[in-house]
Parts: C-alpha cells; structure tokens; sequence
C-alpha cells in the first residue's frame, strides 16, 4: 500500500499529518513535525501532548469540534488554531480531523501551516510512520487540498468584502474574522484582534455592551436578529445595520452565532436629509398662501397642502381622491382637461385659469375664479408627475370689477355733474322769467295758472337734478349726528303705508339708537328706494316677503360700522342685471313703472355717507342688499329752525354770470325787488370794472364755473383787494366749492341754482345786514 503522504508537496503550503487517541498524539509525519518543531525521537519520547501544544484560548475550539464531528459521524468542520512551537512560538494552522471507523476515540487529522510560505525548499521527508488504519493516498491528498483552497476561497472572499463579518461561540469568543473586522477593531483598540478574545473587549459602552449581549444571546436561541447601533469614532458618527445569524450543527443545535454588519451612514444621512427637506417642504407649503399640490401623470393628487384643500371645500384627506378636474367648473373641464393632457404630452408648463364649483360656508354652492400654474416633472423624457400652485383669484377679480365699476359710476357722476349745471342754469333763467312774469300788473288769471304751472314743473325737473348730483355725490346737503334706528322706523312706517298688504314685512331693529353722522333725508330716500324695489320684485312671487335688518358689527378693518340690509324672496336677478343696477336710468321695470333713478340715488347716498353698498343675488333665489355706515361718536342734537329773512332794504348788486338770458333774468328780478344791479360777464370784466371805479356794490353776486376765471377764483381776488365788500357765489354744481366746505373771509354764502327769487333775496338781504 503506498504512502497517504505521497505527493503531498506537489502543494505550495506545508501541509503535515498526525494520528492519536484521545488527547494524546501517537504518530505523525515529519511535515507536521516541522510545522511545530519536534523531532521523531522527542514523539517516541511521549514528550508531545495534544492539549500542551494548544494555547489556552484554542482549547475549548478544539473540544467543539470534536464533539461536531462525534455528533455528525465522521469529519470536524475546517478551523482555525495555533499550536505551539518547541520554541515557544505561535503557528497559525487550519485544522481538520477525523474519527477513524471501528476504532474508538482513535482519530487522524491534517495540519496546513498558514504561516507566510517559505522561499527555500522544504527538506526531504526521512520518517513515514505506518498508519494505524490503512487510508487512500489519493482521497486525503484531495480532501485536504480541496479544504486548503476552498478556505483560501474563502477567505480570499471574506477579506475582500468591505462589510466586516465575524463569528462568535456560545461563551462569546471570537472564532473568526475577515480583514474588515480586524480593521475596524483594530482602529477602535490599536490592537489585532485575536481568536479566542471576548467580543466585548472592544465595548467600553454598558449600554451597547447589553444590547450586543442581547443580540448575541436572541441568536443563540435560533433566531435571526437585526439591530442598529450608532457610534461615534474621531468626532465622526456612524450608524451599522448589524444581522446576528444562528449557527447550527448537524444535530440542529446552537454551536455559534455569525454577524454580518453593513455601514448605513451614507443611507442614514441621506434619509434625515431628505426627511429635512420633506419637513421644510411641508412647513413652507402649509405656511403658502398658495394651493400647493403633487400629482401622478393621470392627474390624480399625490399631496394636497392645507390651503389647497380649504380652497376646494374640502378635508385634505378627501382632496386626495381624485385630481384638479374634479373640481373645475363643468363648463370650464373640457378646455381643462385638454390644457392638462397637452402638457402631459408635451412635458411643458401650464398657466391657465378656470372655475371651480364648491360648498360655500353657507352649504350652498358658490363659484371660485382659479389661476393654475403646472410644471410636468420629466424622467428620461417621459413625464412622471406634475407639481402646481393653485392661487384663488375671486377677491381680485372681484377687486378688480368693483374698481372698474366705480370708474364706470364715477365717470358717470362726471358727466351727470355737468349735465347738472347746465341744467340748473336753465331752470334757473326759467324760474327767474316766470317770477317776473308773474310780477308784471294786469296779468291775466289763465296766465297766472300757466306761469305757475311751468314753476312746479320747473320746481320737480329741480329735484330730478338734485336725485343726479346725489347718484354723483355732488349735492350739497348739510350731514349732521343722526339715530339711524331712529330713521329706519319712520322710513319703514312711511314704506308699509304704501306697501301691498300681501307682502310679508319683517322688521328687526335695535332697541339702542345707532348713531352716525348723515344727511337725514339722503338715507331715508335711500331706505324707501331700495324696499319700493323690494316690494315690486316679489310681487310675482306666491309668499311675498321683505326683511329689513339693522345691527352693528366690525368690519375688516377694526371699524365699528352700522349694517343695515333689505332683503327679498323674489324674482332675483341675473350677474349681467346686477352688475348695472347702480347706473342712473338702468331699470327693467315696465314703461311708467320707474326713471332708473332709485338705486343709483341710493349707491351715491351710501358713498357721500363714506359708506358702502352691496348686492347678493341670483335669479330665482332673491335679493339682498347690504350697507354699512360708519358709526358717528357722537348723539343727535336738536335742530333749531331758523328765523325768517325779510328783506328791508336796498343796495348796489355787482352780479357776475356768463350765462346772458340768467344774468338778464336775475338782475330783472333783482331790480324790482329794489336793488341796482350792474352785470358783468366774467370775474376779469367784474375785475377791471371795480379797478376803474364804475360800479361800487354793496354785494357781489357770482356765478361759479365761468370761463378765464371762475367765481371762486374771483372771490380770492376780491378777498385781497376789497376784503370789505362780501360775496355770495351761485353754482350749478361745481368740484371746488359747496355749501358746506370752506370759505374765504369774504364768501359769505354759496347758494346752489336753481333757486327761487325769494331765497336769493333773503340771502342777499341776510349777508348786507351782517
């Protein structure tokens, strides 16, 4: 039978073989001999025991491996040892052993020096012992060689993996180790961790020496368990994901636990960056003004911001349950929808504006003007997903209306200005022809009645200029501290007197007064306009009914205001209807039923008052106006009547108007009233004549608005160089002087045209008394 050694230095690695029983070696070849330095003869000797050439921390590796291999019938797994040299020293060898049939606790075994390979040749073998059980040469010489290159294999693999992996037994000794491992403790302890260390040696933490304790301990009871564990090296922190594996031998018991542990910092620092950055996101996207909104490439919502949700009317949880189209108004979806799948296509922004139908805070339904930015979110060229900002834009559009509207009414009150002057001049010279008319002797009775009818005529065209220069908010009435409780139960009294009695009348006042400050007769014809309107919209309607309300309240300034509303269940009116119910001679009341006046008397009211006015309508569904007016601070005084003016005597009358037939008129009647009357066609005529001494009045009469100088601009001069002669200016109407506004110390009254001869006399004769 030949050698079972033969052949065995056709390996780059000394590889030696030994037989035994029990703890003791019997016999061994010279390789092995010199893998720990002995000699046959000190072998023969008995001088070479098993256990005294094993290190102490090997020994209990040595007893685990035996007992595998009893248990599993045959061969121990390949491990890694030291012996002990006859000199002392350390060899590191890779070990496996096998019991040898029919023959108790009799065993053989192969030793691989792992010590660094040798340059020069090894000597030759002198010594080849007869083995106790004869054994193929081939199959060992294979065995081993095959173990010696899959653990080179394997270590090779082992060491090369940048994630350090380790092996522990139940009493937690290190078994093995890759390179990695050896690297990181080695940082940790600048020491080379040894087979055989505790694995706790490293640990100077309790509290991770427990949790590693516990990892360790949940694996030797067969579970696989993962932990996590942060740490901090060089001022550095760094997070593992560690995996503890059971280890099982072939009787399915615990021998051991391995560890595979993965540096997870890069990915731990990346996820607390994103979840920054997903928390910034979300706190400046609750924090926008602005509709914020995430969606998948068929539009559908991915993520809603808070606003976004209260802009649809809904929670943010069911914002998420379908996409922007769902909201936009029917309409407006067919021209959404094909705006949308164009981006998508397109991979391109969108801006686009729409409406959207939600549950207003009433419970009814209420349309929202939207103005939508989208940007398509692109991989690879293929759209995946879209953002957007959603801004609701029906205050500004509304703004925006309500801006050009009052445009609209104030370059409607301009042009009604005008009219007004020219107007009220021509009544004027109209009034003042029929008083002198009337003066004339001998005038017939039926021309008595005629001239007299063509004053009330005259007298009634003077209050329809009157309704326009109120729309216009160019009247000249006195405003003082009125009780607006006060007001609305007269103005409601008078209204109900002239009311059909099929309509329902409901009154909610204030038991306290409400105090502003007004014209008491400019809100009253307010009031009884806006409820004759109310009462003629429900005319048609089964169960006619109008609320008028009155209550205080603050508005969105802090300002305490007085809210009063008259309110209908009728007919309604439709968004075209509405948004020109204010113009003057707009109405859709049947021929003979209304001028087109009351609501535009009542819209400039409202604004001359400081106040404002609103409607909320629709067809069908009736109609509310809102007004509110500032509070006054102070009550209701008395009004005192005034004592009558007599005139008592004459004087010299300096009357400046560019209106000749007026000017003539005027100075007729004045004339027979027993005043000299000089005219003058302009203020620089009226200048140059008192400059050159043909005329010294008493008084001078002046018109307002006057080409090259206006009457105002005149009493200035006058003011400067005959401040003792007084002035009563005349006006049609006029931007820069009023009855009530300031004056200089000369103007002593500004009387507004049309007015009766009477009143000009009484004014005349008051001012030359003074």
């Amino acid at each position: 039978m030949g050698s079972p050694f033969a052949g065995s230095r056709a390996y780059d690695t000394p590889m030696g073989v030994m037989w035994g029983t029990g703890a003791k070696i019997t016999a061994a070849d010279d390789a092995f001999l010199r893998i720990i330095g002995y000699t046959q003869d000190e072998l023969a000797a008995g001088r070479i025991d098993w256990r005294a050439l094993t290190p102490p921390e090997f020994l209990h590796l040595d007893d685990a491996e035996m007992r595998q291999a009893a248990a599993s019938g045959g061969f121990t797994v390949p491990y890694e040892k030291e012996f002990f040299r006859k000199d002392g020293s350390r060899v590191p060898v890779l070990l496996v052993c096998a019991f040898i049939p029919d023959q108790p606790d009799h065993w053989m075994g192969h030793a691989v020096d792992l010590s660094p390979r040798r340059r020069s040749p090894a000597p030759p073998l002198t010594h080849l012992p007869q083995p106790i059980a004869p054994a193929p040469d081939e199959f060992y010489r294979r065995l081993v060689g095959e173990l010696v290159n899959e653990r080179n294999r394997l270590r090779t693999v082992l060491d090369n993996t940048p994630t350090p992996i380790w092996v522990v037994d139940r009493e937690y000794r290190l078994q093995s180790a890759n390179a990695a491992f050896n690297a990181v403790i080695e940082q940790m302890t600048n020491r080379r961790p040894e087979i055989g260390d505790s694995v706790f040696v490293a640990s100077t933490d309790a509290t991770m020496r427990d949790r590693w304790k516990s990892w360790y301990d949940g694996a030797l009871q067969g579970t696989v368990v993962h932990g996590s564990a942060r740490t901090t090296f060089d001022g550095i922190d760094y997070v593992r994901d560690h995996t503890v594996s059971p280890m099982f031998d072939q009787t399915g018991e615990v021998y051991g636990v391995s560890v595979v542990s993965h540096d997870v910092t890069a990915r731990i620092v990346s996820e607390d960056a994103l979840r920054v950055s997903e928390s910034r996101f979300r706190t400046l996207a609750s924090a926008s003004s602005l509709g914020i909104f995430l969606a998948d490439p068929t539009g559908q919502f991915q993520y809603v911001n808070e606003r976004l949700a209260s802009m649809l009317g809904v929670s943010t949880d069911a914002s998420r349950t379908g996409g922007i189209l769902v909201h936009v108004h029917p309409e407006d979806r067919d021209r959404v929808s094909d705006e949308l799948a164009g981006a998508s296509r397109a991979g391109t922004d969108l801006i686009t504006e729409f409406r959207v139908r939600r549950v207003g805070v009433h419970g009814s339904e209420e349309d929202r003007a939207f103005r939508l930015w989208l940007a398509a979110v692109t991989e690879s060229e293929r759209c995946t997903g879209f953002v957007g900002t959603v801004e609701d834009q029906t205050e500004r559009l509304t703004s925006a209306a309500q801006a050009k509207q009052s445009e609209r009414m104030e370059s409607l009150g301009a042009l009604a200005g005008g009219i007004a002057h020219d107007f009220n001049n021509m009544l004027a010279v109209v009034l003042a022809n029929v008083d002198l008319a009337l003066g004339e002797p001998n005038v017939p009775a039926a021309v008595v009645d005629e001239l007299e009818s063509i004053g009330i005529a005259s007298t009634r065209a003077r209050e329809l200029i009157r309704q326009i220069l109120t729309f216009s908010r160019q009247a000249d009435t006195p405003y003082g501290a009125l009780d607006l409780t006060a007001l609305a139960v007269e103005s409601v009294r008078l209204v109900r007197s002239t009311m059909s009695t099929r309509v329902h009348l409901e009154v909610a006042l204030p038991k306290e007064p409400v105090n502003i400050s007004g014209n008491a007769s400019e809100l009253q014809q307010m009031l009884v306009n806006l409820c004759v309107n109310a009462e003629h919209a429900v005319r048609a309607t089964h169960s006619p009914a109008v609320a008028v309300t009155l209550h205080t309240e603050f508005d969105a300034t802090g300002r305490q205001v007085a809210v009063l509303t008259v309110q209908d269940n009728g007919i309604g009116m439709s968004a075209e209807t509405a948004r020109r119910i204010f113009e003057p001679f707009f109405t859709t009341k049947a021929m003979g039923e209304g001028n087109g006046m009351g609501l535009a008397v009542a819209h400039g009211a409202v604004l001359a008052h400081g106040g404002t006015i609103s409607v909320n309508t629709a067809l069908g569904e009736g109609t509310s106006f809102r007004i509110e007016l500032p509070l006054a601070d102070r009550e209701p005084t008395p009004r005192v009547p005034e004592a009558s003016i007599i005139s008592t005597s004459g004087g010299t009358l300096l009357l400046v108007d560019d209106e000749p037939f007026l000017a003539r008129a005027l100075a007729k009647a004045l004339q027979r009233r027993g005043y000299t009357v000089v005219t003058s066609h302009d203020g620089e005529d009226a200048l140059r004549q008192l400059d050159q001494g043909t005329v010294r009045p008493d008084l001078i009469l002046s018109d307002v608005s006057m080409p090259n100088m206006s009457g105002d601009r005149l009493a200035e001069e006058l003011r400067v160089r005959y401040p003792a002669v007084p002035v009563v200016l005349m006006t049609g109407f006029s931007r820069d002087v009023s009855p009530d506004g300031p004056r200089g110390a000369n103007v002593v009254e500004v009387v507004q045209k049309p007015m009766s001869i009477d009143t000009l006399v009484e004014i005349i004769t008051s001012a030359l008394d003074q």
